[in-house]
């Protein structure tokens, strides 16, 4: 069985309520979703409880986790709190969101696997993960090239099992997670894939490049560098390939056009009207 994960922070709150709408409309796998924080000036803690008791109303079960503030910057810090969120023994994987992950067509566990097999969002272009990010090639001291390109976006699937393999390699190299000032390796799901793809012993498949599914693209939105044409290409294949399915919309995007395509597919997709407009007012 899964469970859904999300870490958020008081600015990606008006996204988080959105992604809240999204997923109690369209989600069909196992409603049970875990919840931490980061905090930047203000702790949201209630701000989240009230909004997930708003949004989350069909059948959810609900965990809030309030951890220790540590040494570490937001975006380090919520990737150490997405891997404690998940190393839940009761459930076999979890599925991580961010706040900006509007998931707008029906979904489940089968989405996120094929034959049992953990679908990976590689890059199209191809190229070398050695390349790509060469921290978790230095912190993880791997000596020999990972021929298989992969992109860090969420929404993202990992085993309890081979996650805690993970992390207790982590804390045997690193120490106490509480001392650290970064989040080794850079990238918690970068990690987890290397480390992963060279355990000769792990606990669950991969699906390879040669599957059908190895080019699995989720998602669909707009990003910071985005040309205004670009994203209005995105909004018209988004319903044009099945398996995009979620739309995501960067905080950081300061683009006010970018912002109405995003609350035009969101309405396209049976979003509250008033809800988006709320959005469009408080992004």
């Amino acid at each position: 069985m899964e469970k859904l994960v999300v870490v958020t922070y008081e600015d990606d709150l008006p996204q988080f309520e959105i992604m809240l709408a999204c997923l109690n409309k369209y989600w069909q796998g196992n409603r049970h979703i875990s919840i931490a924080y980061t905090i930047n000036n203000i702790n949201p803690k209630e701000q989240i409880s009230n909004l997930t008791a708003r949004h989350l109303t069909n059948g959810w079960t609900i965990e809030h986790f309030d951890f220790e503030t540590t040494s570490m910057s937001g975006y380090d810090e919520q990737q150490v709190f997405k891997i404690l969120l998940s190393l839940d023994p009761e459930f076999k994987d979890s599925i991580v969101l961010d706040s900006k992950d509007f998931l707008l067509k029906f979904a489940d566990l089968s989405d996120f696997k094929q034959d049992q097999k953990h679908k990976i969002m590689r890059t199209s272009a191809g190229g070398v993960l050695n390349d790509m990010y060469p921290r978790v090639v230095d912190d993880l001291d791997i000596t020999q090239s990972i021929e298989d390109a992969i992109l860090i976006l969420t929404p993202w699937i990992w085993n309890q099992k081979q996650l805690e393999k993970y992390w207790i390699h982590l804390l045997e190299k690193f120490g106490d997670w509480t001392t650290w000032t970064n989040f080794p390796t850079g990238s918690e799901w970068a990690g987890y894939y290397s480390f992963t793809f060279l355990d000769h012993d792990k606990n669950i498949e991969l699906v390879t490049k040669e599957n059908p599914q190895a080019y699995w693209m989720p998602i669909a939105g707009n990003w910071k560098n985005q040309t205004e044409a670009e994203v209005l290409v995105q909004e018209q294949q988004f319903d044009l390939y099945s398996d995009r399915k979620f739309w995501k919309n960067h905080r950081n995007v300061e683009n006010k056009e970018f912002k109405k395509v995003t609350a035009r597919v969101l309405k396209a997709h049976g979003i509250d009207s008033g809800l988006v407009d709320d959005w469009l007012v408080k992004n």
